[in-house]
Parts: structure tokens; C-alpha cells; sequence
């Protein structure tokens, strides 16, 4: 099949329809970003290889014990700050409170499993001493800590769950203690309407563990919800934090090249725009869009800088000819000409440039690895993407 860049050209050639066109495309893809979550990879399983044992394993497990497939633990988490003792009765008593409080909760009372029962390091820690029948009111953390160590080497049940549920440090000290509320989504007819009430019932304990006072003692919970928040935040951060770095340094090499403030506004802009297809491609593309790729793991990071990368050389290729032709001595002033010679000048090679660098990016479509495999799909459809905009929108805002 031959190319017409004739037609290429023409295409080029018409400003507004173009860039009406580019803009309605991208208004297609930020709905994607907004409406549409990608999904991500909480489990890290995107890392593994088709056939893993690790994902096989889950999958047998998931479908041999449903029951405890549909569970979702909440570990509300207690650290002590400044030397406060964990086992002091005013600190037993607040902690016992705020399970309490956790449990009550409508919310998540009426989630809670009926075959696990919330568990609590005050009233382990209780049943311990009852059963030691030995006072240890008034011993420091530190004496009680050396105690329940010593049963738990001699294989006391009572002392080894007691001591699951509290953290040390180094020296062995006692510094922090946990509950837990199990939670279950029961595999009916209702299940996502009890999912998302059990998603809500994760930050509900969350809220009542802050709020908690609890003198010295800093209380959270960590929960599959909670986990999920704290990635998604974490690759947002990250992003960003990418997203600045790269328009800092593309504002400053785009100043020194071009010199002038137009030219660098189209191509901040035209990049802008690649990076919104990009990011909504992946919106469209995901678990809750059309399912060819999957959920969002870290490497998505990699997405803008790939395509900033490339793109900015599109551009200044484009527009480099195009200052070129400007300024060259008995050529032209017209703006338009200078722009349709610098479109003709660059399509053929920046055309082959950009298909050459798409399809080695989707050859990774072949990896088994689920991570990878979503990385060059958006990267590689991102190139293509890119040359779209630098070659129909950038060139319009000129004429």
C-alpha cells in the first residue's frame, strides 16, 4: 500500500477544522480521565508472568475457599509516642473504647463475619493475666513484654496470640498493639452493593481510629481500601511530581531553542494535549473501559516521559524549519508558506520516525508480563498519538 502525502499535506494544510477536530478527540479522551477509573494493581500480580504459580495458586484458593476469599481485614494499629506504656489501664480502656466504637458502627457491624470475632490486644492481654494469675498491674512495659516472651518460648496458646497482636522494637520493648475486625462480602446476588458498603465501612474505621484520643498513643488502620488510597495517592504524587519536572525542563530547553514565547506556548499546549490522549487511552482501555489493557501499575510513570521525549523533537524539528525558512534570504515571509514548506520538509522523515518508534514500543504486546505489555500498547498507541497532534494541530495555530 503507497502513502499519498499529498492527501498528508492537505490534511495538514486546513487549520480550524483541525484543530475543532483535535480538540473534540481530546474533550473524548478527559472524559475518559474523569468518568472512567483505570483500575490498579494492588496486588503487584501485573508484575508476574502469565501461568504464574503465584496468580494460579490465588486463583485455586479463591475458588476453593470463597468463604475466606470474601474476607477483608481491618488492623486498627496503636503506636506509642514519648514512652507511653500499651499496658497502663487508662491506655487498655480508650483502646477498648475505640474498638467498641469500631464495631457498633452500622456501617460495619452488620459487614462483620460471623466465623471471625474482632480481636483486640486489650482483652487478650486480659485473658493472659487471668490466666498467669499473676498481678501485673503497675510492671512497665518493658517487665510485661519479658513475661509474655517467656510463655510464648514455652508454648503458651494464650501468650502466642496475645503476642501476634503487639509490635516491639529492636530491644525487644513493647511499642505499639493492634485489633482486628474482619469483615465479609458474601458471594449473593447483592455482592457489589456489599462491596462498596464494606469499601465505606474500611474508611469509617479509619475516621473513628483518627478521632480517637487516646493520650500518647497514635491510632490507624490499614485495610485493602486504605491500601488502595495510599497507592493511588502514591502514583498520583508521583505523576505529578514527573508532570512538573518535565514541563520545567521542556519550558526551559523550548526557551533557549526557540526564543520565542508563541512557539513555546503551541508546543506546551500541543504537548499537554498528548498526554491527556495518553492518560485517557488508558482510562478507555482499562478493567472498567474496554478491558484490553490492564489495571495501572507504577510504570505508568514512564508514560509521559517516553512521550514528552519524543514529541519534543517532533516539534522542534516542525518548528525549527519552519523559523528556518522565516529567515532564510530570498525565501519567504508569508507565514503560511513557510509553514506548509516546514510540514513538507519534515512529514516523510518524522512520519517514519514515528511509526519505526510506535511499532518497536508495541512489540512488548508479546511480553508476558501484564505491566509491560500495558506500558507499550499506551506508549505505543501515545507515539502515534503525538504525531497526529504535532502534525494537525501545531502546524494550525501557525496559519
Amino acid at each position: 500500500m503507497r502513502i499519498d502525502f499529498r492527501k498528508l499535506l492537505a490534511y495538514c494544510y486546513r487549520p480550524w477544522s483541525r484543530v475543532i477536530g483535535v480538540m473534540l478527540v481530546t474533550l473524548f479522551f478527559l472524559g475518559g480521565i474523569v468518568f472512567i477509573h483505570p483500575g490498579t494493581d494492588t496486588a503487584n500480580l501485573s508484575f508476574l508472568p502469565r501461568g504464574n504459580e503465584l496468580v494460579q495458586a490465588q486463583t485455586v484458593l479463591a475458588e476453593a475457599f470463597p468463604q475466606s476469599n470474601q474476607l477483608t481485614p481491618i488492623h486498627v494499629i496503636g503506636r506509642a509516642d514519648d514512652g507511653t506504656d500499651v499496658f497502663e489501664e487508662a491506655t487498655l480502656e480508650k483502646f477498648d473504647e475505640l474498638m467498641q466504637a469500631i464495631i457498633t458502627e452500622p456501617t460495619i457491624s452488620r459487614n462483620l463475619s460471623p466465623h471471625h470475632k474482632p480481636k483486640s490486644y486489650t482483652t487478650s492481654y486480659q485473658a493472659f493475666r487471668s490466666m498467669m494469675g499473676t498481678d501485673l498491674t503497675g510492671a512497665t512495659s518493658k517487665r510485661i513484654g519479658e513475661v509474655i516472651q517467656s510463655e510464648v518460648n514455652i508454648r503458651n496458646p494464650s501468650a502466642e496470640e496475645l503476642n501476634q497482636l503487639l509490635a516491639r522494637n529492636s530491644e525487644g520493648e513493647v511499642i505499639g498493639a493492634i485489633g482486628i475486625v474482619t469483615l465479609v462480602i458474601p458471594a449473593t446476588e447483592t455482592y457489589f452493593q456489599t462491596l462498596e458498603e464494606v469499601t465505606a465501612a474500611q474508611y469509617r474505621a479509619n475516621d473513628i481510629a483518627v478521632a480517637a484520643e487516646i493520650p500518647g498513643m497514635k491510632v490507624r488502620t490499614l485495610s485493602p481500601a486504605k491500601q488502595l488510597e495510599e497507592e493511588s495517592t502514591s502514583e498520583q504524587t508521583a505523576i505529578i511530581l514527573v508532570l512538573v519536572l518535565i514541563f520545567v525542563v521542556v519550558l526551559a530547553l523550548l526557551a533557549l531553542f526557540f526564543r520565542t514565547f508563541s512557539d513555546v506556548i503551541i508546543s506546551l499546549f500541543s504537548l499537554g494535549i498528548i498526554l491527556i490522549w495518553a492518560f485517557g487511552l488508558q482510562s478507555w482501555l482499562g478493567p472498567n473501559g474496554a478491558d484490553v489493557v490492564g489495571p495501572v501499575s507504577i510504570l505508568v510513570v514512564m508514560v509521559p516521559i517516553i512521550l514528552v521525549g519524543l514529541c519534543v523533537d517532533y516539534i522542534l524539528q516542525l518548528y525549527g524549519t519552519y523559523r528556518d525558512v522565516l529567515t532564510d534570504k530570498g525565501d519567504t515571509d508569508d507565514s503560511n508558506l513557510a509553514m506548509k514548506k516546514a510540514v513538507r520538509g519534515s512529514l516523510i522523515p518524522l512520519t517514519l520516525s514515528a511509526v519505526v518508534t510506535a511499532g518497536s514500543l508495541l512489540t512488548g504486546i508479546s511480553s508476558n508480563i501484564g505491566a509491560t505489555r500495558n506500558l507499550s500498547i499506551i506508549a505505543g498507541l501515545g507515539v502515534i498519538g503525538g504525531w497526529i497532534v504535532m502534525f494537525t494541530f501545531a502546524p494550525a495555530l501557525r496559519f
